[in-house]
């Protein structure tokens, strides 16, 4: 999509429609990525901040973000049934996306209508894995990392404890 508001809007007035892939969870529908535990607390704690003036102010916030969350991570256990299969994984956050995400750039997926989610979720616990983790994921690295375990599954059933958790759901 072309960056002037003109040209944008002529591109999409003629562009072709397609059918592309939408996901639900708990019967809300989102079209990019749901996510629980760090990326949650992370927008959670960005939210708690003053209004942005400028994108440059946002990137600092989320900076400041990261710093408050990393420094004391919640921990998850959750059970993931896939594919008649059920398995138990402790995370400090988990995120499944409507298509897999693309590697080597921004998260976004590259096809939009494979019928295949991504969950992304890790293990990392020291302060130093977790960094390395968050950094991967900011430039689409997350997939390739050893300490992301990947699934792509056409269906999920994610259970949590009995505690409340947070989500963001774009």
């Amino acid at each position: 999509i072309p960056l002037s508001v003109a040209k944008a809007a002529e591109a999409l007035a003629r562009a072709a429609t397609r059918r592309v892939d939408v996901a639900r969870v708990n019967g809300r529908t989102f079209i990019h990525a749901l996510s629980v535990g760090f990326h949650a607390a992370l927008v959670e704690e960005r939210e708690k901040m003053p209004t942005y003036r400028s994108r440059f102010e946002k990137m600092a916030g989320s900076v400041r973000s990261w710093w408050q969350v990393i420094r004391a991570p919640r921990r998850l256990s959750l059970s993931i049934r896939t594919d008649h299969k059920t398995m138990e994984r402790d995370t400090i956050g988990l995120v499944v996306s409507n298509n897999v995400l693309g590697p080597g750039h921004l998260p976004y997926a590259d096809v939009l209508d494979a019928g295949v989610l991504g969950l992304y979720g890790t293990p990392a616990a020291p302060t130093a894995e977790i960094a390395r983790v968050t950094a991967a994921a900011a430039v689409g690295l997350a997939a390739m990392s050893p300490l992301v375990e990947h699934l792509p599954r056409q269906a999920v059933d994610i259970r949590f404890g009995k505690r409340p958790i947070k989500e963001t759901v774009d």
